[in-house]
Formats: C-alpha cells, structure tokens, sequence
C-alpha cells in the first residue's frame, strides 16, 4: 500500500472525498473509528484506489447518504447521477474479461456490507458478546456519513461501549 492510500485508509470520510465540508471534529471521529476497527480485526477497513472506490467501499457499509447532502458535494457529478429520481452511483472499475475500465452503475437501497459481522468473524472466544455488539454499535454511529448526523466525540465518550 502506498503511504497517500495508507492516509486515505485512516483519515478519509466522505465529506472529505466529495469536498462537502470544512474540516471538523467528525472527520478526526472517523479517523479514529477507522483506527479502532482497524486494531480489533487487524484488517484495514477501506483499501480503495481512488476517491471513486473509496465512496463504494464507505457505501457498502453504510448504503448511500441523502440526496440533498450528496448534492452539496463538489463532486457530484462525478460520482453520482439521478435516475427517476433516484440517485445512481458510477462505479469506476475494471472488466473482468478484458480489463478494460468501466462504469458500473450501482443503488445503494442498504448496506451490502455489516460491521458487526466484520467484527465477529474475528471475535476471540475471550471477548464478550455483548462488549462485541456495543463496540459496532458505536462504529455505526461513528460512520455515519453525514457528519451532522454523526455521534459527536461527546456522546461516544458516554456509549455504553466505553462504559
């Protein structure tokens, strides 16, 4: 992994990939989710090439944020369209075939993907079911992908998980 995928695996969000917003606390709350994932299953979270995969890899976690906030993003266009009224993201990957580049379009309806089964699959027998559901739990709330709706560092201090 290079060092500038290695710094977007840890500190990006998607506010900061679609340039929706100036630098807050939620951002260093991501980085530090990223981190705590990360150091429980020794596996990185987002290994994406570029920004394009990066969205698809938070998406597969989260399923696709509102409309209006996407559309407050610089980059909009480039990543995403409306399809009646629907919004559609492209996609940027290879032919399996040919290798070729291209857009597969892609409708986040809900995540594909779970952080708890993430976090389970790598669950000791040692560690306790209930610390194990409370730490995804926080992880959910921690990647939200608007940070106005995100926990703020206040309330995750307060999460049954830290408790």
């Amino acid at each position: 992994m290079s060092s500038t995928l290695e710094e977007w695996s840890l500190r990006s969000a998607v506010s900061s990939v679609l340039h929706l917003c100036r630098y807050s606390y939620g951002m260093d709350l991501w980085s530090v989710g990223v981190c705590l994932f990360e150091l429980y299953t020794g596996k990185f979270m987002f290994t994406g090439r570029n920004n394009n995969d990066m969205l698809k890899q938070f998406m597969d976690y989260k399923g696709a944020p509102g409309k209006r906030f996407l559309k407050k993003g610089q980059f909009f266009d480039q990543h995403f369209e409306e399809e009646k009224g629907q919004v559609v993201f492209k996609w940027l990957t290879q032919d399996k075939v040919t290798k070729a580049e291209i857009i597969e379009k892609k409708i986040y309806d809900k995540p594909v993907k779970s952080i708890y089964e993430q976090l389970r699959k790598v669950r000791s027998s040692s560690d306790d079911a209930k610390k194990v559901k409370e730490f995804s739990d926080l992880l959910e709330q921690i990647f939200i992908l608007d940070p106005s709706k995100r926990i703020t560092v206040t309330d995750a201090l307060k999460h049954p998980f830290l408790h």
